[in-house]
């Protein structure tokens, strides 16, 4: 957060005793959680009703995947569905027993949850900037 527009310095492990699938993991965390406080924000303008569907610009729709079969729901429900799961799935004491390693049959969930908080991101920055753009200042 010294420079955030240095992206670089801010995807590369530092260099060191850190295991990067332990900074993978305490990034998704802390993404999940700043996900968290962003819905909170959009709780008014992000409705059913606004949103009904889960889209990024008028070229991607996304389906659902916390259901049995993934399925369309609003883009409030879609993000709260998939935060509720990121949440789960990272303070699952089954997958990530301890913050100091993470196994690597664990780690494997990294990219398909970074595709999926992508999602929420793209949906907000085109769907919702004045939103991204309060909220980004504000970090």
């Amino acid at each position: 957060r010294e420079d955030p527009s240095d992206v670089e310095r801010l995807c590369t492990p530092p260099s060191g005793a850190v295991d990067p699938a332990v900074w993978q993991y305490e990034h998704l965390r802390q993404f999940v959680a700043e996900f968290n406080l962003l819905l909170v924000v959009l709780g008014e303008e992000c409705t059913p009703a606004s949103c009904p569907k889960m889209t990024a610009s008028n070229e991607w729709q996304y389906l659902c995947a916390a259901h049995r079969k993934p399925k369309d729901c609003s883009a409030i429900d879609y993000m709260t569905h998939t935060i509720d799961g990121a949440t789960a799935l990272l303070c699952s004491a089954r997958h990530f027993a301890s913050r100091e390693s993470v196994p690597e049959d664990s780690a494997k969930y990294f990219q398909s949850l970074a595709r999926r908080l992508y999602r929420i991101f793209a949906h907000v920055f085109f769907h919702h900037r004045a939103i991204f753009e309060r909220t980004e200042a504000e970090s």
